[in-house]
């Protein structure tokens, strides 16, 4: 017999995302870290499905756990700037910042080091976007986000001057 989560992370690779959440939804009560597994994937089920502010709502509940690891809060926070809910995704990317330092994993370092400085671009904040922007090598660009426009030094310098006249 197959593990329940394998088999939803085989529905969701067949794109059978309704079937995944109706499979969530059958599993007995479990441990800390296998329900923060569960959330992940129910994640995957509502992205996949559109609902990209449910999906959004059940990230910001998995960063609350002790168990909850760099890929979560950088993931709440791209959510969060996907959906142009830009105050929320400063925690968030800040704590991934934090987590990567401390855990001396710069994985995901640059991306949360961009994507804050655009919050901080869409806030008018010069000063903080350019601390950021400091972080980054000259020709970095970000331009994977949905949503989002293709993220650059110079755009998000323009940015946070045309914000900060507003």
């Amino acid at each position: 017999m197959q593990d329940p989560l394998e088999e939803i992370r085989s529905l969701l690779k067949q794109r059978r995302p309704q079937e995944a959440l109706a499979a969530l939804d059958e599993l007995p009560p479990t441990d800390e870290a296998e329900l923060l597994e569960r959330q992940r994937l129910r994640v995957y089920a509502l992205e996949a499905l559109g609902m990209l502010e449910q999906a959004f709502s059940v990230r910001e509940s998995i960063t609350l756990s002790p168990h909850a690891e760099i890929y979560d809060h950088h993931s709440a926070g791209v959510d969060a700037v996907r959906l142009k809910q830009f105050d929320k995704a400063y925690p968030y990317l800040t704590r991934a910042i934090e987590l990567s330092i401390t855990e001396n994993d710069s994985y995901y370092l640059s991306v949360c080091y961009c994507l804050r400085a655009y919050v901080h671009a869409q806030r008018g904040d010069v000063p903080s976007t350019m601390q950021d922007l400091a972080h980054l090598e000259d020709d970095h660009e970000l331009g994977w986000i949905p949503n989002v426009p293709k993220l650059t030094k110079d755009y998000l310098i323009s940015l946070a001057k045309l914000r900060a006249q507003q």
